[in-house]
């Protein structure tokens, strides 16, 4: 969801313009407004860059109360090194924000030039912000994964044996000995959910960059401006480490034929319907905020955007419930899991 809301809310800004800020490095800004006509009155002002490249910068503007004008905010080079901001507020103000100086603290003028209280103007100055620490959340991240994998793994092996006694309740149809050789082992439908697994496996590390971009730079600054944003980055990250490191445990399980294998994947394919519909909810809550604070054309543009996200939370949901049924009835898995398993020669440790 991350990096589509982004360039969601990036279409809707002005676009082509020839010189932008490019040479602004910090991602996290915060001062104070006045305006002339209420010189008792400051107010809190606050700007959060989230994506940034050598043609484009754009930032999330938060005026406080008693002002307002919240909005998306353009950053554009003027003259050597000072700065304008073009903002636009969700009832249509437009902003314009003056700089001296882009480097280090910013501020000067600002007038609204459009909208219902064009014609005012006052002052501003907001500080650059110290940047997080990525490492931290990484580290937590994939601590949080391996715990999660962890977990699972215990209970499975604390359930097997009242698993297996609650699938031999159920008895098996007399099979040929060729036969019942047949089902045994990697094969049939088990085969393709080896390979999916394996696939998405590749996937996940082949874009973990996308995953550790997400925490402390780029997405991470629009929780600066709206609440909630975070958390949802965070699960997100936390669920890619997890479909990498609990994965290739469920595999090892399943290639040593393990008897806490099934139970393993149907608690493992459990938690990721459970992350599908939590994604799915968050990103239909992250429209509903970025319309309340930026306006229904902006939530218009991300909802649209964030549907392609959600066609993939959709698809989670049906692979991890249709492979859960899978595991629980399959009566390949119950002869390669259980009843061979339980061989004092083919037993594993788990």
């Amino acid at each position: 969801m991350p990096k589509i809301l982004i360039l969601a809310v990036a279409a809707s800004v002005l676009s082509g313009a020839p010189h932008m800020l490019h040479g602004q490095a910090a991602d996290h800004y915060r001062g104070a407004v006045v305006n002339s006509s209420l010189p008792s009155s400051p107010a809190s002002l606050e700007l959060a860059v989230f994506d940034r490249s050598d043609t484009l910068t754009v930032g999330l503007l938060t005026v406080g109360a008693p002002l307002g004008g919240s909005g998306l905010a353009v950053g554009f080079l003027r003259g050597g090194d000072s700065l304008l901001l073009v903002s636009m507020s969700r009832s249509g103000d437009t902003i314009l924000w003056t700089s001296p100086s882009r480097s280090g603290s910013i501020g000067g003028s600002y007038a609204v030039r459009g909208g219902q209280y064009a014609g005012q103007s006052g002052q501003w100055q907001m500080q650059p912000m110290p940047a997080p620490s990525r490492l931290p959340l990484i580290g937590a991240a994939i601590a949080t994964s391996v715990a999660i994998t962890l977990a699972m793994l215990g209970i499975a092996r604390a359930a097997k044996e009242r698993w297996w006694r609650w699938r031999a309740s159920t008895p098996l149809r007399p099979l040929p000995a060729q036969q019942r050789s047949s089902l045994t082992g990697v094969g049939g439908w088990l085969a393709w959910f080896v390979l999916g697994v394996i696939a998405t496996v590749l996937y996940k590390i082949a874009t973990l960059a996308g995953a550790v971009d997400n925490l402390g730079t780029g997405a991470w600054m629009i929780a600066a401006v709206i609440p909630g944003i975070r958390p949802v980055l965070f699960v997100e990250s936390v669920f890619h480490f997890l479909q990498i490191v609990a994965s290739l445990v469920g595999l090892t399980l399943l290639f040593r034929s393990a008897r806490a294998a099934p139970v393993y994947w149907v608690v493992l394919l459990i938690t990721f319907t459970a992350y599908g519909v939590y994604d799915l909810a968050s990103g239909s809550v992250a429209v509903t905020l970025i319309s309340q604070q930026f306006g229904g054309a902006i939530g218009k543009e991300v909802g649209q955007a964030i549907s392609e996200a959600s066609a993939l939370n959709a698809r989670l949901v049906i692979f991890s419930i249709v492979w859960s049924i899978y595991w629980i009835r399959s009566r390949r898995v119950r002869l390669s899991f259980g009843e061979v398993a339980q061989s004092p020669a083919l037993q594993t440790a788990l």
